[in-house]
């Protein structure tokens, strides 16, 4: 008995319960030009075949579980790059600490260098 399956413009399409079962029904037609493909509507787990090549281009779409190990792969690479970005930002800020510290050092010595030629020029024109 076949069933049918009311797909989204109101047509009714045969649809098989396995990929098998619409695979061996395509190779006993004898047509090469049909494609077998599983069904985008409602439950989604039956097959239908079609004379339109399917738009993955013979490939399945991954599965979810394909997928969700992809996106934890991706989050983990995500961690690891803001992990290193945090490092790089605290090693930055220790960075300019240092050089801040050195231009104060910098600065007070200049300011030392200069009372003390302010004194040697004061004694000089008092002498």
């Amino acid at each position: 008995m076949q069933q049918l399956c009311g797909i989204e413009n109101g047509k009714h399409k045969v649809s098989y319960r396995s990929r098998a079962a619409a695979e061996k029904k395509r190779r006993q037609s004898g047509q090469e030009s049909l494609h077998v493909y599983l069904c985008p509507f409602g439950d989604r787990n039956h097959w239908h075949l079609s004379h339109e090549a399917p738009l993955w281009k013979g490939e399945q779409p991954p599965s979810a579980k394909t997928l969700r190990r992809h996106i934890e792969a991706i989050g983990r690479n995500i961690r690891a790059q803001q992990r290193r970005l945090e490092q790089a930002e605290k090693q930055r800020e220790a960075e300019q600490e240092k050089a801040r510290r050195k231009a104060e050092q910098v600065q007070s010595d200049y300011n030392e260098t200069v009372r003390a030629v302010e004194a040697m020029v004061g004694r000089l024109v008092r002498a």
